[in-house]
């Protein structure tokens, strides 16, 4: 029973550190692809997740627009974040199975 208990809550962490590090890596690229569309003044997009609009109406004040949506981003987040868990769960119970022969 202390075995299960211990692997629900190994399966719990590691899910919810899949689940912050996929949050990371798509903020860090978010900021990048938009740093990169602030410098440059051009349009980077990434379809169903969001669209950078840079322009330089002016010189020295360049802008950009940032338009996504919601459920894209959810979405990348989950099938970023799901083969880690899926992969430690399969790696437990291949252990349990092969400690109960």
């Amino acid at each position: 029973m202390d075995t299960e208990r211990g692997s629900g809550l190994a399966v719990g962490l590691v899910s919810a550190c899949s689940l912050v590090m996929a949050i990371l890596v798509l903020g860090t690229v978010a900021m990048l692809l938009a740093a990169q569309a602030f410098t440059n003044g051009n349009t980077i997009g990434i379809p169903v997740l969001v669209t950078f609009d840079g322009s330089r109406a002016m010189v020295d004040a360049p802008s950009v627009h940032i338009s996504g949506s919601v459920a894209g981003m959810v979405g990348s987040v989950l099938l970023l974040a799901l083969p880690l868990p899926l992969w430690f769960i399969g790696l437990t119970r291949r252990e349990q199975t092969a400690t109960s022969e």
